[in-house]
């Protein structure tokens, strides 16, 4: 009579160790063989059709420690990568779009939150990049970004970024110097002759 489920379960916990030792001493033994290399290939094909929440818990805990994030950074630097995004992308770009926007749309609250975060970040930048205080008074509170000439790639809707890109175009003032353009009005007219 053959065995049930329940008694391969059991044979197996009790003899777990011998039992992957043996495998694993056949598999060093064969490694070669083409019909093991497609048993095992079949094997893990199974396996990852059953059980492919455990398959995604066991990849996204790696891909969290150092090793995994090394390992990725390695790959996507590599040029075999680059080659296959490019074509893959190319083949399948509309598939790709779609995945991507209806991604975004699932994820809504963590793209708006890391979308805000990117952003506190380029102001940061922008604002240390420009000397950190008002250009005028030396303040350090209520910070703004004074265009002194508009150019192409500064008419954005988010300054911080176009400061980044044209850091010569924009002036670092306090609420109050901006709101006042008769004390820094004569220092831009100069500041504009400079940058001519």
């Amino acid at each position: 009579m053959p065995w049930t489920k329940e008694q391969y379960h059991k044979y197996y916990e009790q003899n777990k160790e011998r039992l992957k030792t043996q495998a694993r001493e056949y598999h060093l033994l064969h490694k070669d063989d083409p019909h093991v290399k497609e048993l095992r290939r079949e094997s893990i094909r199974r396996y990852r059709q059953r059980h492919p929440d455990r398959i995604k818990e066991t990849q996204r805990k790696y891909y969290h420690t150092e090793k995994g994030k090394a390992t990725i950074k390695k790959y996507r630097e590599s040029e075999k990568y680059k080659q296959w995004l490019t074509q893959n992308l190319e083949k399948n770009r509309e598939k790709h779009v779609k995945a991507t926007r209806e991604w975004r749309y699932r994820n809504r609250e963590r793209v708006r939150g890391d979308n805000r975060e990117r952003r506190e970040r380029r102001i940061v930048e922008a604002i240390n990049l420009l000397g950190g205080k008002c250009q005028l008074c030396g303040k350090t509170e209520n910070l703004e970004f004074c265009h002194i000439s508009y150019t192409q790639k500064n008419q954005v809707s988010d300054l911080a970024w176009a400061v980044l890109r044209e850091p010569d175009t924009f002036l670092l003032l306090c609420q109050e110097c901006h709101l006042h353009p008769e004390k820094w009005l004569k220092e831009l007219i100069d500041i504009k002759a400079k940058l001519r």
